[in-house]
Order: C-alpha cells, then sequence, then structure tokens
C-alpha cells in the first residue's frame, strides 16, 4: 500500500545510525573531530589516525557505504584525485560503519588505494554529524575543518590550494532533514522512505535519520529499491524508469 506521504516497504532493514548532534553543527574552521576507528585498511603498517600524526597532511575524510549507490561512484572519483596527487602529503580516509566482511567484498572487485576506516561503533559518525551520503570533510594541515561538501567538488587543484596555504572554496553541502509523519491507520510501518528528484546537478544522495527507520532518497525511485534492498543496479530489471512513481505517492 502506497500512502501520498510514504512509502511503506516490507523492510527489516537498519541502516547505519547517525547522530542529529543537539550541539551547533561541524562549520568550517573548527577543530577536526578526533577519529574513533575500529580497524584501518589498505593503510602502510604501524599508521595511526590521530591528529597529531596526521599533522601537516590535507586529509580528506569520505562518509560512504557499500550500500549507498552514489558513494561508489564517488568512491572511483577520490581514488582518480589521490591518484593524481600521489606522493604528495594528502590522504583520503573513507569511513564506513559497516563490518569488514562487505568491505573486503567490495574492495576485492573494487580495487582502491584509499583507506578505508571502519567505524562500526557509529563514533566518528556521529562526531561529524553525518546526516546523509556520500559526504565529505576535508581537514588542514593544522587539524581544522576546511570544508564540509560533495565528493564530486573535490579536485587535485583544490587539494594543492590548500596545501600551498591558499585554502579552499568548495560548495558546501547542504544539509537535508529527513520528513517525517505517520500511516494512516495508526499503525507503526517497518520502514518508510521519501523520494526527492534529482537536482540539474545530477548529484544523487541518501540520507538517513538516528532511528535507521527512515530514508531519503534524493534522485530517481530505482536509486531507493536499489538502496533499500542492498542490490546493484546491474541485478535489477525495471520494465519502465518508474519515473511515473512520485506522481502516484
Amino acid at each position: 500500500m502506497i500512502n501520498r506521504a510514504v512509502l511503506l516497504l516490507p523492510l527489516a532493514l537498519l541502516l547505519p545510525a547517525a547522530s542529529r548532534a543537539a550541539e551547533r553543527p561541524l562549520q568550517v574552521g573548527d577543530p577536526a573531530p578526533p577519529l574513533h576507528l575500529q580497524k584501518l585498511l589498505q593503510a602502510p603498517e604501524g599508521v595511526t589516525t590521530s591528529w597529531d600524526a596526521l599533522r601537516g597532511k590535507v586529509v580528506l575524510l569520505e562518509f560512504w557505504g557499500t550500500w549507498c549507490p552514489p558513494c561508489l561512484p564517488a568512491m572511483e572519483h577520490l581514488d582518480r584525485v589521490a591518484g593524481e596527487l600521489a606522493g604528495r602529503p594528502f590522504h583520503v580516509i573513507a569511513i564506513t560503519t559497516e563490518r569488514e566482511e562487505p568491505v573486503a567484498r567490495y574492495l576485492a572487485k573494487n580495487p582502491s588505494r584509499l583507506w578505508i576506516g571502519l567505524d562500526t561503533a557509529n563514533a566518528t559518525w556521529n562526531a561529524y554529524q553525518v546526516g546523509g551520503v556520500p559526504h565529505t570533510v576535508i581537514v588542514s594541515p593544522e587539524g581544522r575543518i576546511a570544508a564540509i561538501t560533495h565528493p564530486t567538488y573535490v579536485t587535485a587543484e583544490a587539494i594543492e590550494g590548500l596545501l600551498a596555504g591558499r585554502g579552499l572554496d568548495l560548495p558546501a553541502k547542504a544539509g537535508r532533514d529527513v520528513e517525517t509523519t505517520s500511516r494512516n491507520d495508526g499503525e507503526e510501518a517497518l520502514f518508510r522512505a521519501l523520494l526527492r528528484p534529482l537536482p540539474s546537478s545530477g548529484q544523487g544522495e541518501v540520507t538517513f535519520d538516528s532511528t535507521g527507520r527512515w530514508i531519503s532518497v534524493i534522485g530517481p525511485p530505482k536509486l531507493l529499491v536499489q538502496t533499500a534492498y542492498n542490490v546493484s543496479h546491474t541485478r535489477m530489471v525495471f520494465e519502465t524508469d518508474m519515473t511515473d512513481l512520485p506522481a502516484a505517492l
């Protein structure tokens, strides 16, 4: 049954929790919160992620998930940027709340030079107030937030400018809160979803609330289905492009 405000899906899916912190939002110029990672994959042996150890380097934190379709091309883009900056004091740490097993399966099919941080306790996602992915935070060599943006805006030239002390002038990522409502029959849905059209920039985004039971998808309805069921688009067949679905909600 489709409610005008809510698309109900027969799921028992729990997406990674993200905190809507009560304190003021993290801002450019703030000290970067500590990184609390359970494990760091693909990094050289002995590397630590304390900001003291990373001082003097530009660090890009990319919050992502293998279940997030827009995150995957973003990871490929950042891998290319990291390749262009090989040998420079620049690191990308891609942080996910997933366990190591699904991440390892992803990396086996999609080799990457990026460091992968496992934040299975959600501590780092909460500290950086991640509400939607992909989500990019760039930290200056001094350990301060230099940008909160979308990964597609990141270029090697922009990073070189920050390394040269010129700062960053990247578009900020606009916050998108998940809307809420209730079913007409008063019963609680297993899962609730909100669809919004893809913006002219073509950048899709997946947003979820702190309970993991609300998901907002910026993009076509197919993106919602792919994300909710954690299935690659290559394994799904749609008889139509589903562009008429929002009109039926």
